[in-house]
């Protein structure tokens, strides 16, 4: 069949909508935030195609009907959704994601030799860092320990622990608990303590009941770090000695190829290593094959612009960018045919310049005889369309419907769609020739090399780069930590406080949705708890939670089975008993206008706005919602099925809700992932607002609208990792267009 064939869907919002999908084709399907593009790609044709393909391996269990009439021509169907959850464990390198470090640990197990050119006898597991046999006991495989400076803070003999734990930054409720717990000996000289006591301060005890260590100097020292202040003089990362930082055990490291351990080689670069491994020569016809097959996967890493990485980069450290690179590249490089691949929003968080790679190896699949439908807002990915679809007209209610399908050309010569906003005029020019900046000296963090500039206040200012360059370096790991050291330590300063807003997800759980997340759902609880009925029936605000009192009792308040097939693939069926409304028939008795409380968590933001307009409750933070393009978010939606720009614009609207004194500087990183050009729009109107009430706007950002709208610009590059981490170009949007060092003023 030529084409995917669907009738009568009525899935979310979809309005019932008849389409046909050309198949073995790159297809873009868009539109605004919230006009049901997911819907169509993820929920509808990638689900049905999972749970068909499923079913026809024998698969007997029920998986639920699906909201449509037909749908024909499915294939085994394959989603790389883009989330952008940030990994967060250090053992997740570049080398265990793609499977490098596997093949290079049994390369080394049959081909290296000992200094004295005898055969290795250590297994692929004994040069693992993840393995008890391979790894460096000292460090855990990690490759770093962490060291306290206490010198800073013991300037003489008679500096007592209270002294040393006061110049650390603990709080006045930890030294009151600390002289509970400890008495005179906490007013005693540090220096004077015997060995187990200074260890006890120093490093706390382990319980092994309750599995938390005691209150202690590291203990304070990782809560301040982990709030990204700048501690470097009291704690500070260092190799591990018993490893010298390569992760891996010393018998391991007393085996080369060609002169080289291990931990060296997955300590260079992609391209050091590739260009190591194709001189490898004396190895057995094993050895050649596993040589082969690294350097193939390793070629493909190139291509996609991620040479810069070694093996043993963090996952955690990696850009925006490079992590949807390395997503990718496993399902690019599997060379099957016949498959139906959704992507979403695949060059999210990518330079202009590195766009066509991806967009060139996404039309590849579709040349293999696959059908790539691509979810985005791009207006490089839409111009490479060979069919485009746009869902609309607008978000939530009165989206849903198909308003355009055909060429990319055609779409283009449209008088207005979804991507072609005009947003130059909508941040104010400054009006005040006299600038007031914050300096960075000489900032070191990750790739950086000894970057100094100046960032104007009262501004927008991007700060633009290719991904792995050091923006977020420079900005969320230097600028964010030092500024919030200064205001912890009441340096004099203009700006008073420092609120930096990311993607990191804000909950993955249905229990939490964004009426739960701003506040507002306790009051909503309290406003049904109120009524007549409720208190004839006595009951109270947590008779209206779905995770307390008023829980269907068959589905706990989730208001669905899931079917696990194992692993990780599950499937959800609508509870029979609530119908998917998460509550108890008692609870669901009581209206407010009309409505039950199921009813008024499925209101959208903008819908809520009217339905609540009267009830006293502070909408203030619906209000923001629906000011910035969101009002079709449900009050209820699980904030885990938020992307990363939703949740981002979530937490942003929070942080705007609370009294804070003085000016403050936002740092968004990526706030227009996901966001179509009329919904930046909208973004942008809040940014000025901010703006206009004296507040300062810093934005880690690609999106070309985005960058032209800004103030000032701050280029970092010229390349990704040891290539970059250098100023390459700063100024208003003109003189980046005019500069030729600039990697991104051709774009303007």
């Amino acid at each position: 069949m030529e084409k995917i064939n669907i009738k009568n869907a009525y899935l979310n919002n979809l309005k019932n909508i008849n389409l046909g999908i050309t198949k073995n084709q790159f297809t873009v399907i868009t539109g605004i935030s919230g006009s049901g593009k997911s819907s169509l790609a993820f929920h509808l044709i990638f689900e049905e195609g999972r749970k068909r393909y499923l079913q026809s391996l024998g698969i007997g269990v029920d998986l639920g009907e699906g909201q449509f009439e037909e749908i024909s021509g499915l294939s085994p169907t394959i989603a790389v959704k883009q989330n952008m959850i940030k990994q967060s464990n250090p053992r997740s390198t570049v080398g265990t994601k793609t499977g490098l470090l596997n093949a290079l640990n049994l390369l080394y197990a049959n081909e290296s030799k000992t200094k004295e050119r005898e055969p290795s006898r250590l297994s692929a597991g004994d040069y693992s860092y993840l393995s008890p046999s391979g790894m460096c006991f000292s460090c855990g495989g990690s490759g770093k320990k962490y060291a306290i400076n206490l010198e800073s803070v013991i300037t003489d003999s008679q500096t007592t622990v209270r002294q040393v734990f006061e110049r650390i930054g603990a709080t006045k409720g930890y030294l009151n608990l600390m002289d509970r717990k400890y008495g005179e000996l906490f007013d005693q000289s540090f220096l004077d303590l015997n060995e187990d006591d200074k260890s006890d301060f120093t490093y706390g005890v382990f319980d092994p009941v309750s599995g938390k260590t005691s209150y202690c100097i590291e203990r304070i020292l990782q809560n301040r770090q982990q709030k990204k202040e700048e501690i470097s003089n009291l704690y500070y990362e260092e190799k591990c000695t018993g490893c010298d930082g390569f992760r891996i055990s010393r018998e391991a490291m007393e085996t080369f190829i060609d002169g080289k351990h291990l931990g060296e080689l997955a300590e260079m670069s992609l391209n050091q290593l590739y260009q190591f491994l194709e001189k490898v020569k004396d190895v057995s016809e094993l050895g050649k094959s596993l040589i082969h097959e690294m350097n193939t996967k390793i070629r493909k890493l190139l291509q996609i612009k991620l040479g810069h990485l070694s093996l043993y980069r963090e996952m955690r450290t990696l850009s925006g960018g490079e992590l949807q690179r390395i997503f990718l590249y496993g399902h690019l490089e599997s060379n099957l045919n016949g498959l139906i691949y959704v992507f979403d929003e695949p060059t999210s968080g990518l330079h202009e310049s590195e766009k066509e790679m991806i967009i060139s190896s996404l039309k590849n699949l579709s040349e293999q005889g696959n059908t790539v439908l691509v979810v985005s807002h791009d207006h490089v990915v839409i111009k490479e369309a060979d069919e485009l679809i746009e869902i609309g007209p607008k978000a939530g209610s009165e989206g849903g419907n198909v308003v355009f399908k055909g060429t990319a050309k055609e779409y283009q010569q449209l008088p207005y769609t979804s991507a072609n906003c005009d947003l130059t005029q909508i941040i104010s020019p400054i009006k005040s020739e006299a600038i007031e900046i914050i300096r960075i000296n000489k900032a070191v963090s990750h790739n950086l090399k000894n970057v100094s500039v100046d960032i104007p206040l009262n501004r927008l200012v991007s700060v633009i780069g290719v991904s792995g360059s050091g923006k977020s370096s420079l900005i969320s790991d230097t600028l964010v930590p030092r500024l919030k050291t200064q205001l912890k330590d009441k340096n004099p300063s203009k700006i008073k406080n420092v609120v930096e807003v990311n993607q990191a997800p804000i909950g993955r759980k249905s229990n939490s949705t964004p009426a739960s997340y701003l506040g507002i759902w306790d009051k909503i609880r309290e406003l049904y708890a109120s009524q007549e009925m409720s208190k004839t029936k006595e009951l109270k605000a947590g008779h209206f939670s779905f995770n307390s009192k008023g829980a269907c009792p068959t589905c706990k308040g989730t208001g669905v089975e899931t079917i696990s097939l194992g692993m990780d693939v599950s499937f959800e069926k609508i509870c029979p008993t609530c119908l998917g409304k998460r509550f108890n028939k008692e609870t669901l008795e009581v209206t407010y206008l009309g409505n039950d409380i199921h009813d008024c968590l499925n209101l959208s933001v903008s819908e809520a706005c009217h339905f609540l307009e009267g009830s006293g409750l502070n909408l203030k933070p619906l209000v923001t919602l629906e000011k910035i393009g969101m009002g079709y978010l449900k009050l209820g939606q699980p904030t885990s099925s938020l992307s990363g720009g939703e949740a981002q614009r979530l937490k942003l609207v929070k942080e705007i809700g609370k009294s804070r004194q003085g000016e403050t500087l936002y740092v968004l990183d990526e706030p227009s992932t996901g966001l179509s050009t009329y919904d930046i729009s909208k973004l942008l109107y809040l940014i000025n607002e901010l703006l206009t009430l004296g507040h300062s706007v810093i934005v880690i950002e690609h999106q070309i609208d985005v960058i032209k709208a800004s103030h000032w610009l701050i280029e970092m590059g010229s390349g990704a990792g040891e290539l970059g981490g250098e100023l390459i170009a700063e100024g208003t949007v003109e003189e980046i267009k005019n500069n030729p060092k600039s990697l991104t003023g051709g774009y303007l």
